[in-house]
């Protein structure tokens, strides 16, 4: 039903807080506060306590109740964790005041002051502030079009204290609670708003109740809501509800209306459906159209259940009737199949096998398809219960729920209780359920990511159907369900983890803050804590999360294919652990099962579903402290062009089983939301076995003596034991401390054989523990004794988890440090961090003093960043606490120099400075002076042995010791000075003799004996020359300077020439431009060198760097005339060196000693060298090219540099003209052929005239190409499979590029070059449009869209120059003041499109040439007697340019506007008639030109 102007809105603005019985005290509830009328729309916003009262609508109920024939309007506008300041929401979802006008609010329910109460007793002023304006702004609005809603302000419920050992007790929040509630009482008193306290009742009714009326504190159970209803109730209408026969038929009619408006106002991929990708459109119907004839079904099916609760509430039947909507738009798919009507053919399930190669050894059998079991469409996600039970997510709605269609998404268990590998049935435990993007068991029943919400499912009464439904966690975004909560996983320490990608920001309360997040990457879940966090980022779209036997977590990005071990999570890292080859991954798994041989056991699985259309198989290295991973064999790979494996699972036979996704289309952005050829009616599972080998026996654990599923801890297989743990997640921790503590004492660490590795079942066990957050450190010391050092890491990475809620932990964090694995040294470094303290900078001095590897490395930089050893390192060295050696060795390496110098002086501190770089020299001197005391040693003494030890490597700080050298006095170094010489010559690295050679040279005053020694060896005079550069004092290195200049053409005699020498020459060439002076000389002798085409690349850095003053007239010339020369013989493709660069500008600058008509010559010669470099890029996320249009000169060379930014593979490609379509189709027929990958997805076709490499994201190709001799139009395209519809240019072939370039439309006019590939007639990003091309469609402006004309306002720049609705400079005209006789659609066309036409002379545009010859060019903003203020660039927003009068000695009058041409050419046609009307009706949204507004 549409709503009619006598319906009025009631708003609820939620304040998370709980109104309890007696708000007000009974004796005010005779008077009712507050009344309703007859038609108000009742609108609820703000955080979870309003989200979470649409889904048990007690309040919702009891008022229709109340009210049975007042046909009252509800909507839910609530939201988890909205604040006064913070709406987290994806992309265009629409503000408050937007939602509020579409539903033509009467009243409005504020619940606010949960989030904000948290943020402390600080922002209590700022929250009055806050709730003030608030109220202020809503009455300032007229929602429903009449006059100003009328506001109830609720205050938060209190936090109940549900005893447990996990959850907070709630007092501090209390307190905070109550500073919160009575500011909102008080700002309400003021500004005269009603008001219901719900903090004071709520702690009543908690008193009073006999169980928890929440689940974790802060949200309401059902009934804890259906009490809280009747405190709101009561205190609005003065009168308490009571329930009644028709009570329930009531509420179910009230909950069936709010499903659906959930379903719209919550609707999942909102991205697609109001968002950026909504935008994307294939034969000029875009995802917005689509979905906006959805939403519109949805209100009125919303509207329709309105009726029927009235029905219902005057004593009738709900009577619901949706037979008056329009009829969904058609779709016509963009990519059609071979069969009748554009469908593609299935295979089917049996048939699809003989498309598929597996492994050696193994087998594939259907287990089971949507031919036996209709159901079992398009499987997301797959996971085993404890019974050994094959479970399914089915998604046939997606992308998400048609309103005209019955919602089935459900889970499903498929079992096989006969155990003949074929499932016997298919049973539905959840049905109607809305985009199931994942899914794990726990607790006793089941945790369902249905976006945006996680969903605890459970099964009270055996019969296999969820019976109990409670939200665990709201605001789990779904802004784009292609990349929502997916991939659902328990982790070792029982948090649920999923991963989710871009578009999607989350905003999620929890019982000690308020969490916000649009990061990509891994999310965890306590879901006994119910607290939430960003774990580990990785994306754009990550797919796939998967735990080792051991705990060692690894995740992968769907869309770039990359894989990482999640080495430290908290919300950093991204460590690559394998080398991508394919993408997209859509899953990944462990393979661990006894079935399989022992070289596929802890293999890492791949499910690819474009790039290769199979299973990948990787095994799997642990390394020191590193885990790599490296392809083998694949598991099975198809033909079968619709096989989309979605998820792997070991089974409880032992068997993989593969989900199958079965359709021709995958991915949101390369078809439209709706296209019909999206499958909706396959699906398959997939079993695969190895031949010859037993099965496991499937275990039965559900409700089993904790004891007998304990046993399943000697599993082998990973995925039993896995199950095993979260069969005891549902058990009571009083009964686990005493079952698996007397279980676990029996075993021991030692006993680790094949068949029975009670190490293992230990770990298990303590995993059980952390999982029921019960910490038990002599089980974890116990485990620590295990010999297999991953399950010791395990046991340290528990310790950590336990930082905080344990005692006793520093003894065996130690130990770990010292660990011979360095694996566990690594966990142990990650639990310092979360241990703190000085046992945790123990650890980190304890780990480095032992070796390292890369890895290692990586996590002791992690440390050190989160625990401040310096601080330690400090309060050590103050208290004079006697350090350990580790720790003693660890503050000599890495304490600051400050902080050394503050140490006693030993001989290890003084080694320590001296050790250092970038350190005083006179604490060098002072720490040599120490050391020279305690050794009873001379300085210089002392000063050569360390010189010595450095060569060696055992000392550092070469640089700081060479300072130190060429400091000691002349007469010091005397009696060194043998010793000095010998080690120029014999020290083993070029650093010390180098070092050795600067001491000599600095003590001696001159280079003599130096570069006497140095002549012996082409080596030692390397060492010299680049000693010499190092020389401090600039008057020696002058008298350096008649040795070095013979080096740079000749050497010393005696020493034989060679082709290697040219380095020698090239070093002198260097080392001479750091001597000071001798400019004319080193002109002369350095282009000598260039004119014997010698030395050119370090001859032309050395003359670049030679004033102007001291370049020889005479020889400029020549020089020049060298230097072109060069640059001529220099290949095209090697023109863009950096010695060609410098050869260049090197030219240029000399051409402007040249007399004038020679330098133009120079500069001529120059121009003609270019090489035509065009750089070609991609556009990340939307899977096209930077440039859809290249031009080049017919049969001239050109470098093309293909560059990928986006974060999926692309090629590059350029066919013969006629042949994109052919070319993209044979790439797409031979994407999955086994020699795909080798020739980069570039079909096998002479029709390919030029081909990249495929590249990954970041890398980039030069490619060197003679463009065709024939001109014409030459696509070019990426054929990498599903890109070639999307992501293709043309490449104009011109005879004359000059002209072309010069006229385009011109030439083409002249030359016609003919078009033979349609897909490049739509190719019209950068449309150089014409008046005639729009002049038609502007006569007859209707229906335009005035949100798009607007933003288009902005995007296009005119806010830059022009006002309009209050927005924009005023450089330009007022668009709003425009004459009437130019407010005409055809003006403001004509205007945009030739702005210099017609200027006024206000905005004329003027060259202001000045004395200097510089030219000033723009508008006149403001002038003076003395000063002239000219707006030169309002499009880059910049100041005005102050020019003073009297430099300016012309002003010319420009005929060119200040506004530029072409500020229409990246818009589409629609955009531009959105424009154009926005402008005409000066901003006015209620103008006729618009549509009715609508959301």
């Amino acid at each position: 039903m549409r709503m009619t102007p006598q319906l009025r809105v009631l708003v609820f603005v939620g304040l998370l807080t709980i109104v309890l019985p007696g708000v007000r005290e009974s004796a005010e509830a005779a008077a009712p506060a507050f009344k309703l009328e007859k038609g108000d729309h009742v609108c609820y916003i703000g955080n979870t306590l309003a989200d979470r009262m649409q889904h048990h609508a007690w309040l919702e109920t009891y008022l229709h109740a109340a009210y049975p024939k007042h046909e009252l309007v509800f909507r839910n506008l609530g939201f988890s964790g909205d604040t006064l300041k913070k709406r987290t929401r994806s992309q265009n979802f629409g503000s408050q005041d937007q939602w509020l006008t579409k539903e033509k609010a009467d009243v409005v329910f504020c619940f606010f002051g949960y989030g904000e109460a948290l943020g402390g007793p600080g922002g209590v002023g700022g929250f009055e502030k806050g709730l003030g304006g608030l109220i202020d702004k809503m009455h300032e609005q007229k929602y429903n079009g009449k006059s100003a809603p009328r506001l109830v302000v609720f205050s938060p419920i209190a936090h109940e204290d549900l005893k447990s050992h996990v959850l907070p007790d709630g007092s501090e929040n209390n307190k905070l609670l109550a500073l919160y509630t009575e500011a909102m009482e008080k700002v309400c008193k003021a500004k005269k708003v009603t008001y219901v306290d719900l903090f004071s009742p709520s702690r009543k009714l908690y008193a009073a109740a006999k169980t928890p009326l929440t689940m974790n504190g802060i949200h309401l159970l059902d009934h804890g809501n259906k009490a809280l209803a009747g405190v709101i109730t009561e205190a609005l209408l003065g009168k308490a509800s009571k329930d009644d026969a028709n009570t329930e038929k009531l509420r179910a009619a009230v909950l069936e209306k709010n499903h659906h408006w959930f379903s719209r106002y919550r609707v999942v991929d909102g991205f697609n459906v109001y968002g950026g990708r909504s935008k994307l459109n294939w034969h000029g119907q875009s995802n917005a159209d689509v979905m906006r004839r959805e939403m519109e079904i949805f209100d009125i099916m919303a509207a329709n259940r309105d009726k029927g609760v009235w029905n219902v509430a005057q004593g009738g039947k709900a009577n619901v009737k949706d037979d008056n909507f329009p009829e969904l738009l058609k779709v016509k798919t963009n990519r059609p199949g071979k069969e009748k009507g554009g469908a593609y053919k299935f295979l089917s399930g049996e048939d699809a096998i003989s498309r598929m190669k597996v492994a050696k050894g193994m087998e594939v059998n259907l287990f089971a398809s949507e031919e036996k079991f209709p159901r079992l469409i398009n499987p997301v996600q797959m996971a085993v219960d404890t019974d050994s039970r094959l479970w399914v997510s089915v998604w046939p709605s997606y992308p998400h729920w048609n309103p005209t269609n019955t919602p089935k998404d459900a889970l499903v268990i498929l079992p096989d209780e006969n155990g003949d590998g074929k499932a016997d049935k298919l049973t539905v435990f959840a049905d109607g359920l809305n985009s199931v993007t994942g899914f794990e068991f726990w607790g006793g029943g089941v945790l369902v990511a249905a976006p945006p919400e996680i969903w605890l499912l459970k099964d009270t009464d055996g019969d296999d159907k969820a019976d109990v439904k409670i939200r665990m966690l709201q605001g789990v975004s779904s802004a784009d369900t292609h990349h929502s909560a997916n991939a659902l996983v328990i982790g070792p320490g029982g948090a649920l983890y999923w991963s989710r990608g871009i578009f999607n920001v989350c905003s999620n309360e929890t019982p000690t803050r308020v969490f916000r997040s649009g990061a990509s990457g891994v999310y965890r879940f306590d879901p006994r804590t119910f607290e939430v966090g960003f774990h580990f980022p990785i994306g754009p779209n990550p797919h796939g999360d998967v735990f080792d036997s051991w705990g060692f977590q690894f995740v992968n990005d769907g869309t770039g294919g990359t894989g990482s071990y999640a080495n430290l999570g908290k919300g950093i890292g991204n460590k690559k652990w394998f080398r991508k080859r394919v993408r997209p991954v859509a899953a990944t798994g462990i393979l661990s099962s006894s079935h399989f041989p022992e070289r596929n056991n802890e293999n890492f699985l791949i499910c690819n579903t474009i790039g290769f259309l199979g299973v990948l198989q990787h095994q799997v290295k642990y390394d020191g402290a590193d885990i790599t991973a490296t392809e083998i064999e694949p598991i099975l790979v198809t033909t079968d062009q619709n096989f989309r494996p979605t998820d792997c699972e070991i089974g409880g036979d032992g068997a993989l089983y593969v989900s199958d996704w079965a359709n021709p289309l995958i991915g949101h952005m390369q078809h439209n939301m709706r296209d019909p050829n999206r499958d909706h009616s396959h699906g398959r599972v997939f079993r695969v076995t190895y031949k010859g080998r037993p099965l496991v026996k499937p275990a039965k654990m559900k409700g089993k003596p904790i004891a007998e599923v304990c046993d399943n801890f000697f599993a082998k297989e990973k995925s039993t034991r896995y199950r095993a743990r979260l069969e005891l997640s549902g058990r009571k921790m009083d009964e686990i401390r005493t079952a698996v503590g007397a279980w676990a004492a029996k075993l021991s660490p030692a006993k680790a054989s094949k068949d029975r590795d009670e190490a293992q079942a230990l770990l298990e066990c303590l995993w059980v523990f952390e999982e029921q957050r019960i910490p038990n450190l002599e089980l974890l010391k116990k485990v620590f004794q295990a010999e297999e050092p991953r399950v010791r890491a395990a046991a340290i990475r528990t310790l950590g988890h336990w930082a905080g809620k344990a005692k006793g932990l520093e003894a065996t964090l130690i130990s770990a440090s010292r660990d011979d694995s360095a694996l566990v040294r690594a966990e142990a470094l990650k639990a310092a961090v979360a241990l703190k303290g000085l046992a945790a900078a123990e650890v980190i001095f304890e780990v480095a003093a032992r070796p390292t590897d890369g890895e290692l490395n990586a996590v002791l930089k992690y440390a050190r960043k989160h625990i401040n050893v310096d601080k330690v390192v400090k309060e050590a060295v103050s208290s004079g606490k006697e350090l350990t050696p580790a720790a003693e060795t660890y503050v000599l390496r890495n304490a600051s120099v400050a902080d050394l110098l503050k140490l006693k002086r030993t001989k290890g501190v003084c080694r320590a400075i001296l050790s250092r770089d970038k350190v005083k020299l006179s604490d060098l001197d002072a720490a040599l002076s120490s050391l020279a005391t305690l050794e009873k040693k001379n300085k210089v003494a002392v000063l050569m042995g360390l010189i010595k030890a450095a060569q060696e490597g055992t000392t550092g700080g070469l640089s700081g010791l060479g300072r130190l050298l060429a400091f000691q006095p002349p007469e010091e170094l005397a009696g060194a000075l043998g010793e000095l010489k010998s080690l120029a010559e014999v020290a083993k690295t070029s650093a010390v003799r180098q070092l050795c050679y600067s001491a000599l040279i600095s003590a001696v005053g001159n280079g003599d004996d130096a570069y006497l020694q140095a002549t012996k060896s082409k080596d030692g005079l390397r060492d010299f020359l680049t000693a010499v550069g190092r020389v401090s004092d600039d008057d020696v290195r002058d008298r350096l300077y008649p040795k070095v200049l013979p080096l740079i053409s000749e050497l010393p005699s005696g020493l034989k020439p060679e082709a290697e020498d040219e380095k020698i020459h090239d070093l002198a060439i260097k080392t001479l431009g750091t001597i000071p002076g001798h400019g004319q000389e080193k002109f002369s002798a350095l282009t000598a060198q260039l004119k014997a085409g010698r030395n050119r690349a370090a001859s032309i850095e050395v003359l670049r760097g030679i004033s102007r003053e001291d370049w020889k007239k005479e020889e400029v010339r020549s020089l020049v005339d060298n230097l072109v020369g060069y640059l001529s013989e220099i290949p095209a493709n090697e023109r863009n060196s950096d010695t060609a660069t410098a050869a260049f500008f090197l030219t240029v600058r000399l051409a402007q000693a040249l007399p004038s008509e020679e330098a133009r010559e120079v500069t001529s010669r120059l121009r003609n060298l270019d090489v035509r470099i065009i750089a070609i890029g991609t556009v990340p996320h939307r899977m096209i090219y930077d440039k859809e249009r290249i031009a080049v000169q017919a049969g001239k060379p050109v470098e093309f540099r293909f560059t990928n930014t986006d974060s999926m593979p692309h090629n590059f490609a350029i066919t013969i003209p006629g042949a994109l379509e052919e070319v993209g189709k044979l790439a797409e027929a031979t994407g999955t052929a086994e020699d795909a990958i080798e020739r980069h997805y570039i079909p096998k076709t002479d029709k390919v005239l030029l081909a990249s490499r495929l590249l990954q994201p970041g890398e980039t190709q030069a490619l060197t190409y003679k463009a065709p001799v024939k001109p014409g139009i030459y696509p070019y395209v990426c054929t990498y499979p599903g890109h070639w519809q999307r992501m293709y240019g043309a490449l104009y072939v011109v005879a004359d590029l000059k002209a072309y370039l010069a006229d385009r439309a011109g030439y083409l006019s002249k030359n016609p070059l003919p078009l033979k590939d349609d897909l490049l007639k739509l190719n019209q990003r950068n449309t150089e449009w014409t008046f005639n091309q729009l002049a038609a469609p502007i006569r007859s402006l209707v229906d335009r869209n005035f949100e798009v004309g607007k933003s288009v306002f902005k995007v296009s720049n005119c806010v830059a120059c022009h006002r309009l609705n209050n927005e924009g400079q005023v450089f330009g005209p007022d668009l709003a003041k425009l004459d009437p006789k130019k407010r005409t659609a055809e003006h403001i066309l004509r205007s945009l499109l030739e702005p210099s036409k017609d200027v006024d002379e206000k905005y004329q545009t003027y060259a202001l040439v000045q004395r200097t010859g510089k030219v000033v060019t723009g508008m006149v903003l403001e002038e003076t007697d003395r000063q002239v203020k000219v707006i030169v660039n309002p499009l880059a927003k910049s100041a005005p340019a102050v020019v003073d009068k009297s430099s300016i000695v012309a002003r010319r009058k420009l005929p060119n506007s200040i506004m530029p041409e072409g500020l229409l050419n990246r818009l589409s046609r629609e955009e531009i008639l959105d424009l154009i009307a926005y402008v005409l009706s000066g901003g006015d949204m209620k103008s006729k030109l618009f549509k009715a507004h609508k959301h």
